[in-house]
């Protein structure tokens, strides 16, 4: 029974052997594995390959060579006020060296990461929603390939300014989680927060990257002069704003280089952390509670008649970004603020945020910005049009709707931009109570705290883009203020994407083994220039956030 049982077996085998045989040779069998494209360290990318196996006559099995389809890149945007996830790809086959990356989904995420300071082992379960988000988009079967990067920027920088132990707590959280949770690749160098330099980089690779100028240059001579020109990016955030624009380097010092599609771009970037306009809205008011020698009444002319506020001495007086110390006869819990509605006045009170430094002294740059680089580097820049993002997108386009599109976003009119600030506070002033804004109130009221401070984020950014920056009107005619180009959202996230698909960079560009921008320092002799790489500056490769400007400004204490 046993020897005719085994037999049996012997006779299935052969035939299934058979069957397989004939069914290899007649067509291939398609089977998803997966592949690992590495950079210079051995690290893989998630990278989707199809491997056809064929079997010959003779049953020896052949592999065709590999069809690699996408790869796939997590990144998450960690910023002061708001948290997103995106999930890139792009296709094997690219164009000198670089990729062509698309955004295949996004989520914004329900948390804020510098909010977890008094607990920052909730900081990586916080995220959890959205990581489960992309392990739904990228596929399964390269989870072990797809590195998931986090960039947090001006929130953790602040707080890293003021408590860096805290901070590194939250980084360690949110990495330690991922790793733990997670079959993405995750590395602790690319869970960390960006140095400002970094951010603005990546928002200038955005920008030129969707108007398709890094692309049409791929073929282009190396000499800038004969490239395509290349456009700023202008950004302000919560915390920080920032500028970024390709430079001439026998002019300027560029911060970094950029590689994409085979050319090479000297970038020079700054950010100017504690002048977003949160922080700058929060400093405003202690800068007026100051100005008003701590006694109220205290008149905000920002601020719309009658509508009064109350705001606590410790919100304005005690943060890393306007942290001045008050004499103790000038101490009071709380001030009561009312409406000004005096455009003017606003317009110079705002002015008063650039002329002073943190601890409230006088200041000759603004921004505590000690050679007054964006003016100094506007004459070393590449024909350089520019693009504003973030809040100076919304605001101006805020501003355009409330004034009834009394002016032009494209081209700016900057004339019309300035009046219909004016407007929007001269509202305010010929109604006791602005017939406007309570019909604004009413119909959104969730949207109450918004409107009524929106005379002051317009003129904000009025007098950083003419005053601070100093860009005249026929420059400001050519500027664009959008949150997407060709259809393609703009964010710094997808710069370090495009940066992410390259297959190399140039000396003093991204370091793909220390997640951060190797040093430009250049000699240069008669017959050829050598270009020496040293430690960065300015990556956060230890997630040491140290970040020396900033933290010596937010640190300064004066005696009101």
């Amino acid at each position: 029974m046993k020897l005719r049982h085994y037999s049996a077996l012997i006779l299935a085998v052969y035939f299934l052997g058979f069957l397989v045989n004939d069914y290899a040779t007649a067509a291939p069998v398609s089977v998803n594995s997966v592949g690992t494209q590495t950079d210079s360290n051995g690290d893989p990318y998630g990278t989707l390959m199809n491997i056809e196996l064929t079997r010959d006559s003779s049953g020896s099995i052949h592999a065709a060579p590999s069809v690699v389809t996408h790869n796939f890149l997590v990144i998450i945007d960690a910023g002061s006020s708001h948290t997103k996830l995106y999930v890139y790809k792009w296709p094997s086959a690219k164009i000198k060296g670089t990729g062509i990356v698309v955004e295949e989904s996004n989520m914004d995420c329900k948390t804020i990461l510098s909010n977890f300071k008094n607990q920052p082992e909730e900081a990586g379960p916080s995220l959890r929603e959205c990581l489960n988000f992309a392990a739904m988009q990228v596929p399964q079967e390269i989870w072990r390939v797809t590195r998931v990067l986090l960039g947090a920027t001006a929130g953790m920088r602040v707080l890293s300014a003021s408590n860096e132990t805290i901070a590194k707590a939250i980084m360690l959280s949110v990495s330690d989680y991922v790793g733990k949770r997670y079959q993405f690749v995750v590395e602790a160098r690319n869970i960390a927060i960006l140095s400002p330099e970094n951010e603005g980089a990546f928002s200038w690779v955005s920008v030129n990257f969707a108007k398709g100028i890094l692309k049409e240059n791929a073929n282009a001579e190396v000499e800038p002069s004969t490239r395509q020109p290349t456009w700023g990016s202008l950004d302000v955030g919560g915390a920080s704003t920032q500028f970024s624009v390709e430079v001439i380097q026998t002019k300027v010092a560029p911060s970094f280089c950029v590689k994409s599609f085979g050319q090479e771009y000297k970038i020079y970037t700054k950010s100017f952390l504690c002048y977003g306009k949160n922080e700058a809205y929060r400093r405003y008011k202690a800068l007026l509670i100051r100005s008003h020698n701590f006694t109220e009444p205290i008149v905000d002319p920002c601020r719309p008649a009658q509508f009064d506020t109350v705001v606590q001495f410790n919100d304005h007086f005690a943060k890393p970004c306007s942290n001045v110390t008050v004499a103790d006869v000038h101490y009071k819990e709380k001030f009561v603020i009312t409406g000004g509605a005096d455009g003017d006045r606003c317009h110079d009170h705002v002015q008063e945020l650039f002329r002073h430094t943190m601890d409230l002294n006088p200041s000759a740059c603004p921004f505590q910005d000690g050679d007054c680089s964006f003016a100094r580097i506007k004459k070393g820049t590449v024909r350089a049009k520019f693009l504003g993002t973030g809040a100076l997108y919304y605001d101006t386009k805020n501003l355009r709707i409330l004034s009834n599109d009394s002016f032009s976003l494209s081209p700016f009119d900057a004339a019309g931009f300035r009046a219909g600030v004016m407007r929007y506070t001269v509202f305010h002033s010929i109604y006791s109570i602005s017939m406007l804004i309570e019909q604004l109130i009413a119909a959104k009221p969730e949207l109450k705290n918004f409107f009524i401070r929106h005379c002051f984020d317009a003129t904000y950014e009025e007098v950083l883009l003419s005053s601070v920056y100093g860009l005249d009107d026929e420059t400001l005619k050519e500027m664009i203020f959008s949150d997407n180009v060709n259809g393609i959202h703009i964010g710094w996230t997808l710069g370090w994407a495009v940066i992410m698909s390259t297959d190399d960079n140039c000396v003093g560009g991204w370091d793909l083994g220390r997640g951060g921008w190797k040093s430009l320092n250049s000699t240069t002799s008669t017959s050829s220039t050598t270009q020496t790489t040293t430690a960065s500056t300015s990556s956060y490769v230890e997630q040491t956030t140290i970040i020396t400007e900033a933290a010596s400004a937010v640190t300064a204490t004066t005696v009101l």
